[in-house]
């Protein structure tokens, strides 16, 4: 337990260290602070544009944020060579894969949290008031980092550093269109093409289950079940992904070669 809070620990004062993540901070900062400025083309809906387009802009930046994090976060060690002595300290595949994740988790979590308060800040200002429901769609917002970064995890004990920024891109945007996906299947006149469709959504995941920021924009009641489901979603989904990451970080012998 000791091994895995150290690596937590010194994967959290790693990313608080990176200048990504203050810049995206700052990008945050920007577009949230000028979405007012674009309020006219909704008259009679202001805030629940300045919604909208914040916490959709939020989502983005955090999402390729975390996919560039995560996608040097193993590559990093190999390169400074430290992988290798925590190979000889010695710490196992699981305290490494899940001290990583973690450490990325708790940092991420934090530069989400200061947008979420950045937006908050902004739209006191502008209105006065808060959105009901904020929590959820940070909670939402959460999960789909986590979900990223498992995904990104996975990604770096298999890939290099370029084919996993590509590799979390490409799983990221079929995640937000499982809906159209799931049409062209539907569409698909060959029954071979619509089967590779539907087992390739069995392990993309599906993004659509976290669209919150539809309802609570405009102030409208959500199905209740919704937070349930997405959380155990989640969870389900980043438990296999984290215990494929420490079997392909076990199986791949270059990473653990000097």
């Amino acid at each position: 337990m000791r091994k895995l809070l150290a690596i937590v620990i010194l994967t959290f004062k790693e990313e608080m260290h990176s200048k990504l993540l203050f810049i995206s901070l700052f990008i945050a900062l920007v577009c949230v602070g000028s979405s007012k400025l674009f309020t006219s083309i909704t008259p009679g809906a202001e805030k629940a544009f300045v919604t909208d387009i914040s916490f959709t802009l939020i989502g983005w930046i955090v999402s390729i944020c975390t996919i560039v994090v995560v996608s040097d976060i193993i590559y990093k060690e190999v390169t400074n060579r430290t992988i290798f002595i925590l190979r000889t300290n010695p710490v196992n595949s699981l305290q490494i894969i899940l001290g990583k994740y973690l450490g990325l988790a708790f940092s991420l979590g934090l530069a989400l949290l200061i947008m979420e308060l950045i937006y908050l800040g902004v739209f006191y200002y502008y209105f006065r008031t808060v959105m009901n429901d904020i929590g959820v769609l940070f909670l939402f917002t959460y999960i789909k980092v986590l979900i990223i970064v498992s995904i990104g995890v996975l990604g770096a004990t298999i890939f290099s550093r370029i084919t996993n920024v590509l590799f979390c891109v490409s799983i990221l945007i079929m995640g937000n269109l499982t809906e159209q996906i799931h049409q062209i299947a539907e569409r698909a006149q060959s029954d071979f093409s619509k089967q590779i469709i539907e087992w390739s959504m069995k392990v993309i995941p599906d993004f659509s289950k976290y669209r919150v920021l539809e309802y609570v924009a405009v102030e409208v009641d959500y199905p209740r079940n919704m937070i349930v489901d997405g959380v155990i979603y989640g969870s389900i989904y980043i438990f296999i992904t984290l215990f494929l990451a420490v079997l392909a970080y076990r199986l791949n012998d270059r990473l653990m070669e000097p």
